[in-house]
């Protein structure tokens, strides 16, 4: 089955992309990850505090940027991430908006899998997730990068992160707004301090796909 998705040039931090790091699709190996699958692994990280690495080819040694938003829905295992600018990070930003680099992938252990004697593939029930990164040719077809940024403003910018923890436009707007307003640092809440704390936050052997 042939499949095109046509690639989004979107506005927000330059540097920034949207993609499927995962789908609930067969890949090329022949596991396919069921829905659910990434629920307690996704609880576990949240309960950490940050987010898994962003790494290029599945090289420890070498990540590229930071996942700012994390999230599994019923298609399958959706990112938002920011590129670096130092190390891979440029030369992968070029390698995007060329159209050359679109592949994502995941690293990971599975802990609930069964084979399927009828089709031959892996359903995978379970797992713990380690990384995500960037790559040429992803073992799942469908884990692809399909938006990518160009830059905004820094108040735009700081509306995305205020509702990426949560709050609605219309809030973040407010507190942007009444940031704006204040004359001096002193007068900053601590309710304040925590929201731009959060807002600074970059949101066994291993398995890819």
């Amino acid at each position: 089955m042939e499949k095109t998705f046509e690639l989004q040039v979107k506005s927000a931090a330059a540097g920034e992309f949207a993609g499927w790091a995962a789908t609930y699709e067969p890949d090329l190996v022949g596991d396919q990850i069921e829905p659910g699958a990434f629920d307690r692994t996704l609880a576990h990280w949240r309960g950490k505090g940050f987010l898994p690495p962003l790494l290029w080819h599945h090289k420890t040694d070498e990540p590229v940027g930071a996942i700012i938003k994390l999230e599994a829905n019923d298609k399958g295992l959706h990112l938002r991430g920011r590129l670096a600018s130092l190390g891979r990070g440029p030369q992968a930003k070029e390698l995007l908006q060329m159209n050359t680099l679109r592949g994502l992938s995941i690293g990971f252990v599975p802990k609930l899998e069964q084979l399927d004697p009828a089709t031959g593939v892996n359903r995978i029930r379970d797992l713990d997730l380690f990384e995500v990164s960037l790559c040429s040719v992803p073992a799942n077809s469908g884990a692809l990068i399909t938006d990518i940024t160009k830059g905004l403003t820094s108040e735009r910018i700081a509306e995305q992160r205020l509702r990426d923890v949560g709050l609605s436009r219309r809030e973040a707007l407010a507190f942007i707004a009444t940031l704006k307003g204040l004359e001096s640092p002193r007068e900053s809440a601590p309710d304040v301090a925590e929201v731009l704390a959060l807002i600074a936050k970059p949101a066994g052997t291993t398995r890819a796909t």
